[in-house]
C-alpha cells in the first residue's frame, strides 16, 4: 500500500497536514516542547507536574543496588558502638579447679576453686575502641548520600536521554509530515503536466525514508522509557526537570564536605585510621581479673574456706601489635589512595563540565545562525519550485538541509541543558524533595 493516498485527481491536501505545515511556518520546533511532551501512543510515560526531578531521585536511591550497603555499613556501626560501651573488653568466663591427693599420699586432702575470669581493656583500649565506632558511624551516615549522589546521576542522563529522543521523534514526525506534504504537491503538479512521473517516485521514496527515519526514533525512545522504569519504578515523568547551575567551587581545591564521594572516602580513612590506633594498644589477649573462692578439706575433715581475685597480664604483645598496625596500615593506604584518585576525578569531571557548558553555548549559538541562514533558502527554494524555476531534487536538498540545521539546534538547546546537569552532578549537587532536605 501507498504510504500516502494516490487519486486520479487534483484533490485537497489533507488537514493534518495543513495543520502541521501551518504549525511549522509559523516557527521552528522548541526544545522546551521535547521536555514533557511526546506522542502518547508511542511514550506512555506520562508528565506529572506534581512530580519533581527530587522525588525521582529518591524514588531511584531506594531501588539502588548498594542501598543495603548503607543499612549493612549502619549495623556494623552500631555493632561497635555497643562493644565500646561495654564494661568488659570480651566475654567473661567461669573457672572451676579441683585437687586431691588421692594419686599420691592418698591421705583424703582436697580442694575446690571456682571462680570467675573478667578480661579488661588495656590502658586507652576503650576509648580508642568509642573513637572507631564514633568514625565507623560517620562514615556509615556517609554511605547514603553518596548512594543518593549516584541514583541522581543516573535520573539525570536517563531523563535527559528521553528529553533528547523525544525531540528527534518529534522532528521525525515533522519531516515525515513535510515530505507527505511534498508529495501532495509532486502529484499534483503530475496530474497538471508540470513534472514527469519520476518526480513522483523520489518523492514517495522520501515519505519511505522519513517513516523509517521516525520509527527508529520510537524504537530508541521506548528503550529508554524501560530504562526509566528499572531505575525509578515509576510512569511518570517531571514536567520539566532544569536545574540551575550550582556556585561551586575554585578549580583547585574542593572541600572535602561539600562533596558525597569524597566525603564518604574521607571517611573510610578516618575510620581505618582508628583501627590502627586500636591496633597499636590491644594485644592478642587482653588482660584479666579472676575472682573465686577456695574450699580446702584436709583428712580428718576440718575445712578452709577463702576468697582470692589474680591478675592474669600477657607478656610479649609488641610484635602481635606491630603485626596488626601493619596490616590496618595496608588497608589505609589503599584508602588514602582512593580518596586521592577520587578528589582527582571529581576535579576532572568539573573540568570537563565546565568545557562542557562553553562549548554547548558556542555551538548552539552557530546552530542558530545556521538554521536562520537554512530556512531563507527554505523560502527561496519553495518560491522557486512553486514558479517552476526549480527542480524536486534541488528543492528536496534544500529542505533537508533545513532540516538538518532545526534538528541541530532543538538537539543544542537541550544538549545546553544537560551540561548544566552533568555540571550540578559533578559538583555533587543531590536534587532531593524539600520536605526530606533536612532529615
Amino acid at each position: 500500500m501507498s504510504p500516502f493516498p494516490v487519486t486520479s485527481r487534483p484533490r485537497q491536501r489533507p488537514l493534518a497536514v495543513t495543520l502541521v505545515a501551518l504549525c511549522l511556518a509559523s516557527g521552528p520546533v522548541s526544545a522546551a516542547s521535547s521536555n514533557g511532551a511526546g506522542d502518547a501512543r508511542f511514550d506512555p510515560l506520562a508528565s506529572d507536574a506534581g512530580l519533581s526531578l527530587g522525588q525521582v531521585v529518591r524514588w531511584a536511591a531506594d531501588r539502588h543496588p548498594e542501598k543495603e550497603q548503607s543499612r549493612a555499613g549502619q549495623r556494623a556501626a552500631s555493632a561497635l558502638r555497643g562493644r565500646a560501651d561495654a564494661w568488659l573488653s570480651g566475654n567473661p568466663a567461669g573457672v572451676l579447679s579441683h585437687y586431691n591427693d588421692a594419686g599420691a599420699t592418698a591421705a583424703g586432702n582436697r580442694e575446690w576453686e571456682a571462680g570467675v575470669e573478667l578480661p579488661l581493656w588495656h590502658l586507652g583500649q576503650r576509648a580508642a575502641r568509642r573513637s572507631l565506632a564514633e568514625a565507623a558511624e560517620e562514615q556509615a551516615r556517609s554511605i547514603p548520600e553518596a548512594v543518593r549522589l549516584q541514583a541522581a546521576g543516573r535520573v539525570r542522563e536517563t531523563l535527559w536521554a528521553i528529553a533528547l529522543q523525544r525531540n528527534r521523534v518529534a522532528l521525525a514526525e515533522t519531516e515525515r509530515a513535510h515530505a507527505r506534504a511534498l508529495a501532495d504537491k509532486v502529484q499534483r503538479r503530475l496530474e497538471l503536466g508540470d513534472l514527469a512521473r519520476t518526480a513522483r517516485l523520489l518523492a514517495r521514496e522520501r515519505v519511505v525514508e522519513k517513516e523509517t527515519a521516525l520509527e527508529s526514533a520510537r524504537s530508541r525512545l521506548r528503550v529508554l522509557r524501560a530504562d526509566y522504569r528499572r531505575i525509578t519504578g515509576l510512569d511518570r515523568t517531571p514536567s520539566q526537570w532544569r536545574e540551575d547551575r550550582a556556585r561551586t567551587l575554585s578549580d583547585q581545591t574542593i572541600p572535602v564536605k561539600d562533596h558525597p564521594f569524597l566525603r564518604r572516602a574521607a571517611l573510610k580513612v578516618e575510620q581505618l585510621r582508628a583501627r590502627r590506633r586500636l591496633a597499636g594498644i590491644q594485644a592478642a589477649e587482653p588482660p584479666s581479673l579472676v575472682l573465686g573462692t577456695r574450699q580446702e578439706r584436709a583428712a580428718d575433715g576440718s575445712a578452709v574456706n577463702s576468697l582470692h581475685a589474680s591478675l592474669r597480664i600477657p607478656f610479649g604483645m609488641a610484635e602481635q601489635r606491630e603485626g596488626r598496625r601493619a596490616a590496618v596500615g595496608v588497608e589505609l593506604a589503599a584508602a588514602r589512595s582512593r580518596l586521592d584518585r577520587q578528589r582527582r576525578e571529581v576535579l576532572t569531571a568539573l573540568d570537563e563540565a565546565r568545557q562542557g557548558i562553553a562549548v554547548a553555548r558556542r555551538t548552539l549559538r552557530q546552530a542558530r545562525h545556521r538554521e536562520e541562514f537554512a530556512t531563507q533558502s527554505r523560502t527561496l527554494a519553495r518560491k522557486a519550485f512553486d514558479a517552476g524555476e526549480y527542480g524536486l531534487m534541488d528543492l528536496i536538498r534544500v529542505q533537508d538541509k533545513y532540516a538538518a540545521a532545526r534538528r541541530d539546534r532543538a538537539q543544542r538547546e537541550l544538549k545546553l541543558e544537560r551540561a548544566v546537569a552533568r555540571f550540578n552532578q559533578a559538583a555533587g549537587v543531590i536534587p532531593w524533595p524539600r520536605s526530606e532536605s533536612s532529615q
